[in-house]
């Protein structure tokens, strides 16, 4: 899928559900993967991976690392739903 929207210009969408239906007006949930999305979400994703390699051995003694990291996915989650919508 990267390949084909971020280098063959195409782009992607997955709907997801219906939000509201109101006479003509129809909007949907869903994902949209144009060429833009797809390149954001594989840098936020390499960046991410690499900060939590690094994370791993600076918060080695930290006491609060499980919220750390959990704070930390969350983060990452909510940046690639934010690409992606």
């Amino acid at each position: 899928m990267v390949y084909e929207t971020a280098f063959a210009s195409s782009f992607t969408i997955i709907k997801l559900g219906a939000w509201i239906h109101v006479g003509t007006l129809s909007l949907d949930w869903g994902f949209l993967f144009d060429s833009i999305a797809s390149t954001m979400l594989v840098v936020v994703l390499f960046v991410s991976f690499f900060v939590h390699i690094f994370s791993i051995s600076y918060m080695n003694e930290d006491p609060h690392v499980i919220r750390f990291f959990f704070f930390f996915r969350l983060f990452t989650f909510f940046l690639v739903i934010f690409f992606t919508l």
